[in-house]
Order: structure tokens, then sequence, then C-alpha cells
């Protein structure tokens, strides 16, 4: 991903598929020396937590 500052990395994240999320973060984890490798890990924890919180909104109000 090619994000100029911290807001549209999280943009970016957010338009991208769960799968996809997954590995990068796995990738990320493989590279010790990726510059603010735990920024962006936390990053992606952060948006996986947030789709399954929708999830389970949506699981629990609307279905």
């Amino acid at each position: 991903m090619n994000c100029h500052d911290w807001e549209e990395y999280r943009r970016c994240l957010m338009a991208t598929k769960e799968d996809r999320l997954f590995s990068l973060r796995k990738w990320l984890e493989t590279k010790p020396n990726e510059k603010e490798r735990d920024t962006k890990i936390l990053y992606i924890d952060l948006e996986i937590e947030r789709r399954e919180k929708i999830r389970r909104y949506y699981e629990n109000n609307i279905y």
C-alpha cells in the first residue's frame, strides 16, 4: 500500500478485503525491519476488530 499518512493508511485498510488484511498482517509479522511495523499491525488489528463488531451488531439486531 502506498499511503502518505496514517489517515490514508486507515482508509486503505477500510477498503481492503478481509482475507487481504490477514495476509498483510501475516506478511508484516515476518518482516521485523519494516518501517513502523508495530503501528501498521495495530491498525490492521483495529480494522479487523471494527469489522467483527459491525458483523456482531448486524447478526444480533438485524437478522
